[in-house]
């Protein structure tokens, strides 16, 4: 992975402002840590230009910004896909 931190994408509803522009949930059904998870799905790295990092104080960042936003504003996403860095969505 290109940088310590991501979230690891399990299920996306397609109608979402997140499927709309892309995003892609797991499709391989494992056990992690004695958990089901579905593997195989995007890791998103940034948010809207903002960097996914595991602190505390790095999510709670994160929560405001996505709380603060419009239904309407753009999104751009920066997701690890099959070990590729891509871009989804766009920004104003």
């Amino acid at each position: 992975m290109p940088q310590e931190s991501g979230l690891f994408v399990q299920k996306v509803v397609k109608t979402s402002p997140l499927g709309i522009i892309g995003l892609k949930g797991g499709d391989i059904e494992m056990i992690l840590d004695s958990q089901k998870v579905l593997a195989g799905g995007d890791i998103i790295l940034e948010f809207n230009g903002v960097k996914i990092e595991s602190s505390d104080e790095a999510l709670v960042k994160l929560g405001k910004i996505i709380e603060a936003r419009d239904a309407d504003d753009p999104i751009e996403l920066t997701v690890l896909r099959a070990g590729k860095v891509i871009t989804l969505g766009r920004r104003k």
